[in-house]
């Protein structure tokens, strides 16, 4: 809710009345108001759920320090936040967001130019066109060519992504990037945040270029595909060996071994398994390298593959990955439609040119892939989306005993 100057007056007097102007006369805090809004400024009043989490953060709030196996005497904190390193984070996302927000970076792209439809460029006349040669619907299957035309800014992108202290932005546009990179860290500094330039990444992605981009690490994840993979496998192999005195143990029953393997590895390896995007072959390799634990834990290794499953009542990962990214386009497409990965959903089905040659496995071709078996295209899978039990129906159905196989050696493009 907005602050109006008319209602500064009736605040002042509440604020006196019930002993919360923050301390001084709220007289002097009310012209200060006044002032700020005389001169433009927009002040919003939170509303009452914001203001009863902030009184949970705040009020009666008792700590200890615990050092080992000592532990203190409580006390209760008066100076500074109250929750201490509990608070600070939450106040501290508030005004790095509060921040970004009033800097502003050159984008060629005019929002307002955009429709609220799939493919937003083939309804409208513009100025200063340029044309490509594409085919409609993504369907490659078919021959018949539109031809269409996309405004030049329009061919723009700029998408940006705020997670905790990491700020990260994606474009299409070298001079946004360079704009990005010079006015941020100087409108952070007016706000006295600053930019560690020794943890920047600056990362080009493209078809033939420096794949260098494929190693960097964004919110615990590598962005390149195989790279990931290979990560997350060294990783669980790491915990596997840190708790191989339990998980092979003969004293321990085996569902207790189950649950640990669970916990403790299979959790590290498929973290954002969800956004794989596999081919047969690497769903295999998947399978073998989880077989390879499995059989280590039973302590058999000739028993066979379905035998093995069936003792410790798991499915393959391949399955569970398949699961998962399902499982993660429906929430993808229940999102708002301003949240960064549905605004980077939108831009992955604008119609492109093909390549010559063959075509690379994507997520997207993955997932139509998926949707193919029982007969959905991408399209009908984003309907059905927005009824949470009809789509999980889907999925149970695509999960189904003679549809697991996915993906494939060339990506299977979006219907």
């Amino acid at each position: 809710m907005e602050l109006k100057i008319e209602d500064v007056d009736d605040l002042c007097t509440g604020a006196a009345f019930l002993g919360a102007g923050g301390g001084g006369d709220p007289y002097i805090g009310g012209l200060m108001v006044k002032q700020e809004l005389v001169a433009g400024r927009k002040i919003e009043i939170i509303n009452p759920d914001e203001l009863h989490l902030v009184s949970l953060l705040l009020i009666d709030v008792k700590l200890q320090v615990k050092y080992n196996n000592t532990t203190g005497k409580i006390f209760i904190p008066d100076i500074g936040s109250p929750q201490g390193d509990c608070a600070s984070p939450i106040w501290f996302i508030f005004y790095l967001h509060k921040a970004l927000t009033g800097v502003q970076f050159d984008n060629p792209r005019d929002v307002t130019l955009d429709t609220n439809h799939d493919h937003p460029y083939n309804k409208r006349d513009y100025s200063e066109l340029v044309s490509i040669d594409i085919r409609y619907e993504h369907d490659y299957s078919k021959c018949n060519k539109v031809k269409l035309t996309i405004p030049k800014g329009q061919n723009s992108f700029l998408l940006d992504q705020q997670y905790a202290d990491d700020a990260s932005w994606a474009t299409t546009v070298k001079r946004t990037k360079d704009s990005i990179k010079d006015k941020v860290p100087t409108g952070l500094k007016v706000k006295n945040l600053f930019v560690n330039c020794d943890k920047t990444e600056d990362n080009a992605v493209s078809r033939n270029g420096n794949i260098s981009w494929k190693n960097c690490k964004f919110l615990g994840s590598l962005l390149g595909n195989e790279e990931d993979i290979k990560r997350r496998k060294q990783l669980a192999c790491a915990a596997f060996r840190e708790n191989k005195a339990v998980l092979c143990s003969s004293k321990v029953s085996l569902n207790i071994r189950k649950r640990v393997f669970v916990a403790l590895v299979e959790s590290i390896f498929l973290y954002n398994s969800e956004l794989w995007s596999l081919s047969c072959a690497e769903n295999r390799k998947i399978d073998t390298f989880q077989r390879s634990f499995l059989r280590q834990i039973i302590r058999n290794r000739r028993i066979s593959n379905n035998e093995l499953y069936k003792a410790f009542n798991v499915e393959p990962w391949s399955t569970a990955v398949k699961r998962r990214r399902l499982t993660w386009f429906g929430h993808l497409n229940r999102l708002p439609d301003d949240a960064p990965a549905k605004r980077a959903l939108a831009e992955a089905r604008r119609p492109y040119k093909r390549v010559r040659g063959g075509q690379r496995t994507t997520w997207l071709g993955t997932v139509a892939k998926d949707f193919k078996a029982v007969n959905t295209t991408v399209s009908e899978a984003i309907i059905i989306a927005q009824d949470r039990i009809e789509y999980a129906r889907l999925v149970h159905s695509a999960m189904a005993p003679g549809h697991q196989a996915s993906g494939g050696a060339r990506a299977a493009h979006e219907e």
